[in-house]
C-alpha cells in the first residue's frame, strides 16, 4: 500500500477502497480521502469487513463529518465499534434467545413440566419422525455396525465374541473386555459414503427439537444406539448434565425406565445445593425398591421418549434374540455434556449419586 500521505484537513470527503476478497463473503479495504485535486491519497490500516457492514459503512460516510486533527484510523475504530459490534451483538443476542430455552426453567421447552419432574417422569409422542427415515437409519446403522446376522435367532450369532466384533463404541461397560449395554455411533460415522442417512438423521432431529419447541442446532450428544440379545443389563443411572433429553425409537422397542418416588423431581439449575444433595441421597436409597415406570405399549418407528437427564432412569432390558432395537438418543445441551461414566457397583453408583450433588 506505500508509505501513508500527509494527513489531509478536516472537511475532505472520504470513502472506501476495496483490495480483494478474503475468504467467504469478506472484503478487505482501507477508509481513504478523496481529495478533490490531484494528489495522494491518506489511507487508514487494512480491515475486513463483510460486505453488509461495508454497505452501512458507506452510507455512515457520506453524512460523517471528520473532525481537526482526527486519524483515518481512528475513524476507522470508532466505526468498526459502531457497524461490526451491531452485528455481533445481532447474532450474540439471537444466540441468548436461543440459549435461554435450555436454561433455568426453559429447558423442557413446551413440554409438559408436571410430565417430566412428577409423574410418570417422561413425556411420549407419538409418530413424530417419519417411519421411512427411522428405516433409513436402521439400513445405515446395521450395515456401519455390520449387524445383519442379529436378525436371526441363531444363537452363534450372539455369542460374546460375534458381539465383540461390531463395529462402533460400546456403552456403559464396566471394564475392560466387560459387557456393554449399547454399541454407539454418531452421524458422522452412519452417513459416511451415505447421504441418505444423513438426511434422514437431520430430519428425524429436526422433527424432535420442534416438537420439543427447541431449535434443531441445539441438539447434542447424538447417536445411534443398538441393543441385542447377549448385552449387559443397564443400571439405574443419571446423566451428567441438567437437560432435556429424546429417544427416537427407530425399530419396535420397549421404552426407557424411569424410578417414581412420592415427590416431586428437582429442577437441579433452580435450587441449592442443601436441596440437591438430600433429594438425591433420598432418591437413590429408594431406587431399589421404588416403583418403575416406562411408555406403554411399545414403542413404534418414530415414537419419542422425552425426559429430563437428571431422573433416575435405565435403559430397558436388552430384547429377545434376533430382534436388535436400534435407537436415536440426543439431549437439548453442550457437546459431550450427557454422556455417563458408569460406577462399579450399584452401592457406589448410589454413592456416585450423593457425592454429584455434595458441591
Amino acid at each position: 500500500m506505500g508509505r501513508p500521505a500527509k494527513q489531509l484537513p478536516a472537511g475532505v470527503p472520504l470513502g472506501i477502497i476495496r483490495l480483494g476478497q478474503s475468504g467467504a463473503n469478506r472484503t478487505r479495504f482501507v477508509l481513504a480521502s478523496r481529495a478533490a485535486r490531484a494528489g495522494s491519497c491518506e489511507r487508514s490500516k487494512l480491515a475486513t469487513w463483510s460486505e453488509a457492514t461495508l454497505a452501512r459503512l458507506e452510507a455512515w460516510l457520506s453524512t460523517a463529518r471528520r473532525k481537526r486533527g482526527q486519524t483515518l484510523d481512528s475513524m476507522l475504530n470508532f466505526a468498526s465499534k459502531v457497524f461490526c459490534y451491531t452485528s455481533t451483538c445481532a447474532e450474540t443476542k439471537q444466540r441468548m434467545i436461543r440459549g435461554r430455552q435450555l436454561g433455568r426453567g426453559r429447558w423442557h421447552g413446551k413440554l409438559d413440566l408436571d410430565g417430566l419432574l412428577s409423574s410418570p417422569g417422561f413425556v411420549v409422542v407419538r409418530g413424530v419422525v417419519d417411519p421411512i427415515d427411522c428405516a433409513t437409519l436402521v439400513d445405515a446403522a446395521e450395515a456401519h455396525y455390520g449387524a445383519a446376522g442379529l436378525r436371526t435367532s441363531a444363537k452363534r450369532l450372539h455369542t460374546q465374541r460375534s458381539l465383540g466384533r461390531l463395529a462402533g463404541e460400546r456403552v456403559h461397560h464396566l471394564l475392560a473386555g466387560g459387557r456393554a449395554t449399547l454399541q454407539k455411533t454418531t452421524r458422522a460415522e452412519v452417513g459416511k459414503r451415505n447421504e441418505a442417512a444423513d438426511v434422514a438423521w437431520n430430519n428425524a432431529v429436526r422433527e424432535v427439537a420442534h416438537c420439543a419447541g427447541h431449535f434443531e442446532e441445539q441438539s447434542s450428544d447424538e447417536a445411534v444406539n443398538l441393543c441385542v440379545h447377549g448385552m449387559a443389563r443397564g443400571k439405574w443411572h443419571t446423566d451428567s448434565t441438567a437437560s432435556l433429553a429424546y429417544v427416537v425409537a427407530l425399530t419396535t422397542a420397549d421404552a426407557t425406565e424411569f424410578v417414581q418416588i412420592d415427590e416431586r423431581w428437582p429442577d437441579v439449575a433452580a435450587c441449592g445445593a442443601a436441596r440437591r444433595k438430600s433429594f438425591f441421597q433420598k432418591a437413590w436409597a429408594e431406587a431399589p425398591t421404588a416403583t418403575v415406570k416406562s411408555a406403554e405399549p411399545q414403542l413404534q418407528p418414530g415414537d419419542v421418549v422425552y425426559f429430563y437427564t437428571k431422573r433416575i432412569h435405565r435403559a430397558p432390558p436388552p430384547p429377545s434374540m434376533g430382534k436388535p432395537r436400534y435407537t436415536l438418543f440426543g439431549a437439548f445441551c453442550r457437546e459431550g455434556k450427557s454422556e455417563w461414566a458408569p460406577p462399579t457397583s450399584y452401592k457406589t453408583e448410589m454413592q456416585w449419586g450423593r457425592d454429584m450433588y455434595s458441591d
